[in-house]
């Protein structure tokens, strides 16, 4: 213990004197050019999290608008059948309705979808058996004949398109459900390393300026002779 105290003594004496002055300075520089790289390293970070959180926000946007998809499939298909039922005129206009909302999410979906080659496919697959299947509706739709109706119901390629549609969607949800839990988990790991490595630079920059500080106390060899 009086080795160690004896040390410690020695080492303040040191600095009382400024032997250590420019050690200390240079600890300082030393320290604020890590809390640079670290500010800029944490800008890198923040720009990358930002990032990862559009690629989170657009892939949601194409599972919003895929469900679209699948309600306007649901929806023509049920005013097809109201009118075929009942032929009541306003299942007609249910129909258009619904029509429009499909079309207007498949719109949606076909720019939300670009750049990605496999997307694109499913999504020209599906768009092949919705436009075959309008097809058949809009002509039926406008006679409004409810045997006719019916026979178109259920012919079997119509029905047909039906089912491939919306093994399509599932395909294309299942993609982007597994694209977003990666997005996430990226997103999420990217933010627990930004984080260590803020701490970690702080702490050691801190560090650094208390110890440069206290290297940098002592008097200078010019005042101690003055």
């Amino acid at each position: 213990m009086l080795s160690n105290a004896g040390f410690v003594g020695t080492i303040y004496r040191h600095v009382h004197k400024g032997h250590f002055r420019s050690a200390g300075t240079q600890i300082l520089i030393v320290a604020i050019v890590l809390l640079v790289a670290g500010m800029v390293m944490f800008n890198a970070n923040v720009a990358e999290l930002q990032r990862q959180h559009v690629q989170v926000q657009h892939t949601n946007a194409m599972l919003l608008q895929l469900a679209e998809v699948d309600n306007g499939i649901v929806g023509v298909e049920f005013s097809v059948r109201g009118l075929a039922l009942t032929n009541r005129p306003e299942y007609t206009v249910y129909y258009g309705f619904s029509r429009r909302a499909l079309v207007k999410a498949e719109t949606a979906l076909d720019k939300l979808l670009a750049g990605d080659a496999d997307d694109m496919r499913l999504f020209y697959a599906l768009k092949t058996q919705l436009d075959r299947r309008l097809t058949y509706f809009d002509t039926v739709s406008r006679r409004g004949a409810p045997a006719e109706v019916a026979q178109i119901i259920i012919r079997p390629e119509v029905r047909q398109t039906r089912f491939v549609a919306q093994s399509i969607v599932q395909k294309l949800r299942l993609r982007m459900l597994q694209r977003l839990d990666a997005q996430e988990q990226a997103a999420e790991k990217a933010a627990r390393r930004t984080n260590r490595q803020a701490v970690a630079i702080i702490g050691s920059a801190f560090l650094l300026v208390m110890l440069g500080l206290f290297l940098a106390q002592g008097q200078s060899d010019h005042r101690r002779a003055g």
